[in-house]
């Protein structure tokens, strides 16, 4: 069974001021680990922003789950 993890953010530019995208993606990434369910995961988002905070959140550890 594969776990799919979407992301959402906010768009409305007012919004994403206020919206921590690299707290969230390192709190997701972090809840990952500890119930060490990564190799059966995938985490999506349409938020390109939110990709690209996952990336940062995993740059110093190797990622085991789907991108």
């Amino acid at each position: 069974m594969l776990l799919d993890i979407e992301l959402k953010g906010p768009s409305a530019e007012e919004w994403v001021e206020k919206y921590d995208h690299n707290l969230a993606a390192q709190k997701v990434v972090d809840m990952i680990g500890k119930y060490k369910i990564a190799k059966k995961t995938m985490v999506s988002s349409f938020t390109p922003r939110i990709l690209e905070s996952i990336l940062l959140a995993t740059k110093d550890t190797e990622r085991e789950f789907i991108l």
